[in-house]
């Protein structure tokens, strides 16, 4: 009769099994974070008058389009795309991390072009809305209505945007 057994290791094979699994875990955890404070401490330059003058020409079009002809209080803070989404968007999750500038505004908005869901048929209302353009090309990249405003100063200090 054949029986398999499985070999037995020594205790101190054991210790030294995890005191190396252990080490292992903490130089990936160590270097896990270190990259965390790399991306987030990434600042990104402000947008130049030119460009302030693009995004908010196309902010005030995407507001119109979205039921509100008059938002006030237009700001733009630049940052990191992943970090803007974390902080910014509830964590959504997306697939690159370039240079964005965020720009914020107030008003009565109406989510025309939000995909609607199951549980609320009507389209998305909010009083804030925030726009994520590429900041190379200027393209909309992510945007989101909510009802209170966004922690812009986790990102940078927000630069009024003049109507």
């Amino acid at each position: 009769m054949n029986t398999y057994r499985k070999p037995r290791l020594r205790r101190p094979h054991r210790i030294v099994l995890t005191a190396a699994s252990i080490i292992v875990l903490l130089a990936l955890a160590v270097g896990s974070l270190s990259y965390a404070g790399e991306q987030q401490s990434r600042e990104v330059a402000p947008p130049n008058a030119e460009d302030v003058l693009i995004l908010r020409n196309r902010a005030l079009e995407f507001a119109a389009q979205n039921g509100e002809p008059n938002p006030t209080n237009l700001r733009v803070v630049a940052g990191p795309r992943l970090r803007v989404v974390e902080v910014l968007m509830g964590g959504a999750i997306v697939d690159t991390d370039q240079d964005v500038y965020v720009v914020a505004l107030e008003g009565n908005f109406i989510g025309f072009s939000a995909t609607r869901s199951p549980r609320s048929p009507g389209p998305l209302r909010g009083t804030h809305l925030l726009l994520v353009y590429d900041a190379e090309t200027k393209k909309l990249w992510d945007w989101s209505l909510n009802d209170r405003p966004a922690p812009l100063h986790f990102i940078a200090t927000p630069i009024p945007i003049d109507r």
